[in-house]
This record gives C-alpha cells, structure tokens and sequence, in this order.
C-alpha cells in the first residue's frame, strides 16, 4: 500500500526536483507514511519488523532518485538516506502509534480489550519501554509501577495533547542524536574499510562470474545469468517452469505472473518439484526486468496477497541438474575415461578446462559436476573395475579433481580489479562495539621508519559534524563515505596504518566557541 501510494505521486511530487526536498518529506508522511494504519500494533524485532522497516527505507530512499544517479543511488546507505531526507527511521513513528493507540484506549477501549492485553506480554514490554522512552530525562511522567497505573491513565486521557506534543518533541530531539550518531558509525566503518584494503585478498574469496566461452568476466551473477541467455540461450531454472500465478508445488495463488516467477525464483525447492511435473500450458518467459516482464507487472497488479488454495506437494524430491549442467557432466566422463600417456594433475586439470569451457556453466556447478565425478572415480576404483587408468593416475585424476579451484576456473581471464569483500553497514553496526581494532592493523607496514607525525583539526570541524545532512550528502555526491571524516583524521589514519603514531591537535580558535555553543544547547534543552 505504500509503494502504491509513492507510484502514484512519484513523477508529479515526490521526485520533481522543483519542489524542495523538505516539502515533498513532508508530503510523503502525508500520503505514504500515513498508510502504516496498524504500525501501533507492531513489536518492533524479528525478521517481519527487519522487512517492513528495510521496504520504509527502500521507498523513502525514491525522493533521492534524481538527486543520485546509477550505483551511487543505489549504494546509499539507510541512515544516510533518513538522514538526508531529514526522516526518522520507521522505530520512531511505530512508537509514536503505539503511544497514541494507548492513549485512545484509555479513551474508549472495553474491559475486555484490557483483559486481552494482559496475555500479550511482547507488546506490553514494548509499550513499557516506550513510557520508559518518554519519561526518560524528566520528572514530569509518574513511575513505571503497577501502583503508578492510575495516574498515567488520567494524564493519557485527559491530557492528550499535551503528551502528544511531548512525543513529537522528543522524536524530534531524538533524531538530532540519531544523526550525530549515524555520523560517526559512518565515518567508523569508514575506518574500518580503510583497514581491510590493507588486507591480501584471496580469489576464492571472490566469486568468479566468468563466461569461459566467451573468457568474459562481469561482476554480478545477475550480470551473468542475463549474458548466459541472451549470448547463449541458457534459461534459468525458474523461468522453464514459470506459468500462470498459483505455485503447483507449495499451492499458494499469488495472484500475479510476476510474484510467482520471484517466488520460484527465490525457492528452488519449488522449482525442482515443478520440474518432476508437466509443463505448463501457458509459459510466461519475459526476463526479469525485460519490457515484458514490466507490461506484465503493471498488467497484473494487485494489492491481494499470496493465499493458500491447494495442499502443497513433497519437496523431498532430488535437485535436478540444468541440461546444460547434465551435457557438460556426459562431456567431462567421457573425455576422461579416454585412455592417456600422461596422467599427472596438470594435465587432468587442463583437460576438465577445455571441455567445460565449452558450456555456459557458473562455478558453482563446475564444482558439482568435479564432485560428483570424484564419487563416481571413487565407485568406479573401489569395485575393482577400473579399465580407464592406472592406480596412480586414478590417484592423480582425484587430486586434480579436489583441488580445482576458482583460480583454474578464471585463468586466463581478466577479471580487472575485484573489490574485497566487506561487513554491510547493518552487520558493522552489531559488531562495532566488539571490533578489536587493534587486530585490523596487523597489516601495518613494519618495512618502514616509524615517525611520530602531528596532524592539526580545523577549528570548524565539530560545527560541521552538527549538521550529518550537509556533511552525509557532500559524501554521498563523491560516491566516498570516506568523506564524511575530516581531511586531518583521513591522514592520520593512513598514518597509523602505515605504522606511525600520529598526534592529533585541534585548532587554539575554536575552544571558547564550542564551549559557547554547547551551553546554549543545553540552554534550549
């Protein structure tokens, strides 16, 4: 119902960049946010919460859509996002509804909706910690104890707009902190970034998305998946099976061609159970994204959702083997069953190469074919009837089929430069208050003279760390959260991994004036 709701104001409002972004935020609470109905309802944890939240985010992140462009857009982090659209995370106003439908019921709900409550101990701990919320800093709000009850009833109905205003201007003072705070878990996994480049990183690490056919390398699997098909004809697994819009192997309708084809897409249970049926008599085949796929989705839109109608079937059925998988299988058998005067690693590893070049086939499948051929080695060695190699090659073809890895894979291949892998911004954040960051500089240089360098802050530094908006959105513009750090803190970072024990020192002129400032704060607060 939100993205609804964003779709049809989206080309006129919400990213018509003649409007200010501060305007079309505000008319996005109106029109978008307002459709959260039940958020009051809602405890905010589990995977349900984690989904709601990252799809508010997803469509807020929409009022950015012309002012990022490409990889940057889409990069963007989440407190980034809330912190340029100056938007509190979605947390912020579950707990504002969740305040003002215990305010309604002290108003109108029955006695027996109280009693109800009362076996809901998830939402009543959470309604706790939001009084707790509220009264935290001040001495206004009566005790959280059961005696205290009475008195929190009263001030919740006959002071309703007092509270609310209290709420409102506490979600305000919180989201200051929130951004301050975004801020510096930005500029730490930053830091923390900065480190792992350091880091040797090894091939395996990376998956390799290489066509060997065309020895062409991409970065993404989708990348891939799109070249297999359209330079190959490889379809993906889902898309022979895709039709209609119930699943005949969970019995779930889900109303459109488009979500089922995502669903089987995501669930290769269900697409291997399908694979054991007769084909469908009316294939939907558009790729993900194509023109097709787009006039079907907006030719089958619907708000319902997914619905069981019929008994699922049993999954327990074997994974099957794409035809292209099955073809390079028979390929490699029968090549290496031919007899050889050479039996050494190199060679058999140079064989499997030049036979399952040939096929439009991911790593991860050339893996299941060399496992699958070491069993049948094995079988065929242990029963005794091994007519293809001598006991020591047979020793050499398994050896060679263990140890074939991705850098056999991708040999010869440009792969260009391959970034090395790190912790999204969500898992940096469980982490960081754990993180030994001592550990990260065991990659310091120790080749080189230590020196006890000396960097200087600016004397405006911490009046810009005041405002995460601009500071955020400068840094978002060069693609580089690096950015958000102060150019002094940059260098001394680079310093410390490099093995010297910078000084930093701030600028003599801006003591006096922070000290002012922070007084004043307190002051209005």
């Amino acid at each position: 119902m939100a993205k609804s709701a964003f779709d049809s104001g989206k080309s006129l409002i919400y990213t018509n960049e003649s409007i200010p972004l501060l305007l079309r935020t505000n008319l996005f609470h109106m029109a978008v946010t307002s459709t959260g109905f039940n958020l009051g309802l809602w405890v905010p944890a589990g995977r349900a919460w984690d989904l709601l939240e990252g799809g508010f985010t997803k469509i807020l992140k929409g009022l950015l859509s012309k002012r990022f462009k490409g990889e940057t857009y889409y990069k963007l982090p989440a407190p980034a996002i809330h912190i340029l659209t100056e938007t509190p995370p979605l947390a912020s106003f579950a707990r504002k509804a969740r305040l003002s439908l215990l305010t309604a019921m002290c108003w109108t709900a029955p006695d027996l909706l109280w009693a109800a409550l009362q076996m809901d101990d998830d939402w009543n701990a959470t309604i706790r910690a939001d009084l707790e919320w509220l009264r935290s800093g001040s001495d206004q709000w009566p005790d959280l104890q059961q005696a205290s009850w009475p008195r929190w009833h009263h001030l919740l109905k006959e002071s309703a707009g007092w509270v609310k205003r209290k709420v409102a201007t506490k979600i305000t003072k919180e989201f200051g902190h929130f951004g301050r705070e975004q801020l510096t878990l930005l500029a730490l996994w930053s830091l923390y970034k900065r480190a792992c480049e350091r880091w040797p990183v090894l091939s395996e690490d990376v998956a390799p998305w290489v066509c060997r056919i065309c020895c062409r390398a991409v970065k993404t699997k989708a990348a891939l998946g799109a070249h297999f098909f359209k330079t190959h004809g490889r379809l993906a697994a889902y898309r022979r099976v895709t039709g209609g819009t119930v699943c005949r192997a969970c019995g779930r309708n889900y109303w459109s061609r488009t979500r089922l084809a995502i669903h089987l897409r995501d669930s290769p249970s269900c697409t291997s159970v399908l694979h054991t049926l007769e084909a469908t008599s009316d294939p939907f085949t558009c790729g993900l994204g194509s023109k097709g796929w787009r006039m079907a989705a907006e030719r089958d839109f619907t708000l319902a959702i997914p619905e069981q109608q019929v008994a699922a079937l049993d999954h327990n059925c074997e994974r099957r083997w794409p035809e292209e998988v099955k073809r390079a299988y028979c390929a490699a058998c029968d090549c290496l069953t031919e007899r050889r005067v050479d039996e050494s690693v190199p060679v058999f590893k140079r064989t499997l190469l030049e036979v399952l070049a040939d096929f439009p086939l991911y790593y991860v499948e050339v893996r299941e074919i060399l496992d699958e051929i070491e069993a049948d080695v094995r079988l065929v060695v242990d029963s005794g009837s091994n007519d293809y190699w001598t006991p020591e090659g047979a020793a050499q073809l398994l050896e060679a089929v263990r140890t074939f890895s991705a850098e056999d894979w991708t040999s010869g291949v440009e792969l260009g430069d391959t970034p090395p892998k790190f912790a999204t911004l969500k898992a940096f954040t469980t982490m960081v208050r754990d993180l030994n960051w001592a550990s990260l500089l065991g990659c310091s240089g120790t080749h080189v003279t230590l020196r006890d360098a000396s960097v200087l802050l600016d004397d405006d530094w911490e009046a810009a760390w005041d405002r995460p908006s601009e500071v955020v959105g400068n840094a978002a513009v060069r693609c580089d959260f690096w950015g958000v750090l102060p150019g002094a803190l940059q260098k001394a970072w680079d310093l410390i991994l490099d093995g010297h024990k910078p000084t930093v020192q701030q600028g003599l002129g801006s003591g006096f004036l922070l000290q002012q400032r922070r007084q004043h704060q307190r002051r209005q607060d």
